[in-house]
Order: C-alpha cells, then structure tokens, then sequence
C-alpha cells in the first residue's frame, strides 16, 4: 500500500502516463524520415482522398474494400479519417512525410484520451497502467506500423479510447458519450468489421449512462451525443440518398449476403483465444518488437489463451459483486467487448488475415486490467478505482 501511496503522489505521473504511447510513435516518425516514403495502392488512394477533404469532391465513404463485385465496388462505411488526417497534412505542407505525421498524430490523440480518461476516472495509477498496457500492445504490433494511414491500422488507438468511453459512461461521467461517438465513428466508419462491436459498445454506454443520469442533464447530453452522431454520420448519408446503389446498401448486401462463407464458429472462437494470449503479447512487446503485425500466424496459443480467458472470467465473476462501481463496469466492458469479438471473428469471410483481428489484443489487455481492478479491490478497497 506504501508502494500504492507513493505512485498516486507524484503528479509527474499523469504527464509521463498521457506522453508514454506517443513516444515510439514519434520514434518510428523520425526513423522513417529518410528514405523518402512513397505512398503506393490503398496508402496512394487514401492521400488523393486527404486531398479531396474541403473541395468540390470531398470523400463520402471511406477507402475501397473487399465488397461488393469489381463492378459495383463497396467502400467501408465513412470519410472521417480522411477528415481527420486533413489538418495536419495541409499544415506540414502537403507531401507523403506530412501524411505519415497526420497519422501519427491521429494515434496519439487517441492514446491521449484513453489514458485521460482513465485518469479522469480511476486517478494516477491505473493510468500509468492502461498507458503501460497501450505501450506494450504498440511495440507487440509494431511502431512503424502506426506511421502509416492504412484504414485497418487507422483505428487500432481509437478503439481502446472506444472502450474507455463506454467505461466511463457507466459511472455516469457523460464525457464518456461523445467519446464513444467520436472514437466508434472513426472505428466504424474507418474498417468494417469494426461497425457491429461499436454498435453494441454504445448501445451498452448509453443504457448505462441513462441509468446513472437523470432530469434535464440527461436530455441535454443525450441530445449532444445524437447531435454529434449525426454530424459525423451525414457524409454516409448525403452518399446514400445520392448514388444508385448508395455505399450503405452495397455494404448491406455484403454483409447480408456475402460471396464466401464465413469461417463459423470453430475457428472464429480459436482467433479469439489466440488474441488472449497475453504471454505471447507481452513477448513480441519485449523481445520480438513488430511480431505481431508482421506475421499470420503468429505464433500465440489458444491453449494459453483460453487458460487466460477462463482466469480472467472467473476473477471478474467472482468479485463482482463486492466489486466497486468502477471495476464492475471495467467487468462489463471486458465482456461485452469480448462478446462482441467472438461473434464479429466467426463472421469473418474469406482468409483471417492478421489485419482483420489485430484489435483483439486491446480487447484481451481491457479484461486483464479489469479482472486485476476487480480482483485488487478486494484486497485494498480504498486504493481501486471509484473510490
């Protein structure tokens, strides 16, 4: 408890939390500084897209995907991180290395607001906690892997601030709605397979957070939250009422009707597992830096990982009841998210690329964090979250 004591005193800790994931991020900028980058197919498409944002032919949806037919291409859902990337593209003048910056840029927001939120909620050291565990999922992925705007690395920071937000609307804070909107519509509207666990995320966020409001304050921020929902959404929409077929309903008729089966549920459930392995995680962070991006398979156990899983449930079940409000809530996210993982995993259609499940592993470092606060606060109730 001293140990506990002496960390949450020192202020410098917030600073050091917030900075931490952006610093192999700035790294990584300035080691891809020479040679040139040359952006070629889909990183080529998507700054001819960042070009576009303000002028006559500003983006409507998002990058070209694998939907639809090769005559009547589907595109993932939203423009947003087109928008996003624009400003400080145009600011540093324009030219591929400025792109690399909007992208780093991009990420260390989100880590930013998913460390402050922590921070906002649970004080000084969960937040050096959840900084840690960003660190180490950014160096197990890769850091160079983040200086570059390819739309499924693109919202692999937001979805932890995605989490976080609906963390926090749980306890009530209605901060944590127009995070969840802001973060799930550049998830969303950024890769596909990233619409359906959103959905869910901020169905659970908002229900929770109307159970933890009440009065005026509650239509006031709920009436925020749809105002800001629509906004970020009406590119998608303007696209869909204007085109023949609109984005959205090619999109439907993918998913709806896809050309391949999907993978079911036997091997969506071994991805799942495997992206639980924490060992292996925290293995290629340390000795393996970029193993995890870079390779397919990569060599996590679903062995492990369901030993982690059943460990990890059995703790958060368990305390739940004599859990704080925070760490319940922390409990509930682990499991919906998790939830919402294995169904999106076994609706994977075609080969399982390692693209495609890389946000698993936040998934898996939000319930080990959330079985630890739970299992913590038994221990040392005054020094866990919420209290």
């Amino acid at each position: 408890m001293t140990i506990l004591a002496g960390v949450r005193r020192l202020p410098s800790l917030t600073a050091l939390a917030l900075l931490a994931p952006a610093v192999p991020l700035v790294v990584a900028l300035i080691a891809r500084r020479h040679p040139i980058w040359v952006p070629d197919l889909d990183l080529a498409l998507t700054e001819l897209r960042v070009r576009d944002v303000g002028g006559a032919h500003s983006p409507l949806v998002g990058l070209p995907g694998r939907i639809g037919t090769l005559e009547e291409q589907g595109s993932h859902p939203g423009p947003i991180s087109f928008y996003l990337l624009a400003p400080v593209y145009r600011l540093l003048g324009g030219t591929a290395f400025a792109l690399q910056a909007a992208t780093v840029a991009l990420h260390a927001a989100a880590a930013v607001v998913t460390v402050g939120l922590v921070r906002r909620q649970a004080g000084r050291a969960w937040a050096v906690a959840v900084s840690a565990a960003l660190v180490a999922f950014i160096a197990g992925i890769g850091p160079g892997l983040f200086t570059e705007p390819w739309n499924p690395h693109l919202p692999l920071l937001w979805w932890p601030a995605c989490l976080a937000g609906v963390w926090c609307a749980l306890q009530g804070d209605s901060v944590g709605l127009p995070v969840v909107v802001l973060a799930g519509a550049i998830c969303g509207q950024t890769h596909v397979p990233y619409l359906g666990p959103v959905a869910v995320l901020t169905g659970v966020a908002v229900v929770g957070w109307i159970r933890r409001s009440s009065g005026s304050r509650r239509v006031r921020h709920l009436g925020g939250a749809l105002l800001l929902t629509a906004t970020l959404w009406v590119p998608p929409l303007v696209d869909q009422v204007t085109r023949d077929p609109g984005n959205a309903s090619l999109l439907a008729d993918h998913l709806l009707s896809p050309s391949e089966p999907a993978i079911g549920v036997r091997e969506g459930a071994r991805l799942v597992f495997e992206h639980l392995d924490l060992a292996h995680l925290l293995r290629s962070a340390v000795v393996d830096p970029g193993r995890l991006g870079e390779r397919y398979p990569s060599g996590a156990s679903a062995g492990r990982g369901a030993l982690v899983a059943a460990a990890v449930g059995a703790t958060i079940v368990a305390g739940h009841r004599r859990a704080g409000r925070a760490a319940r809530g922390a409990g509930v996210v682990a499991a919906v998210a998790g939830g919402a993982a294995l169904v999106a995993a076994t609706r994977i259609v075609g080969y399982p690329w390692a693209y495609l499940l890389l946000w698993l592993w936040p998934v898996a470092l939000a319930a080990a964090l959330a079985a630890m606060a739970t299992g913590l606060e038994q221990r040392w109730r005054p020094w866990m979250p919420g209290r």
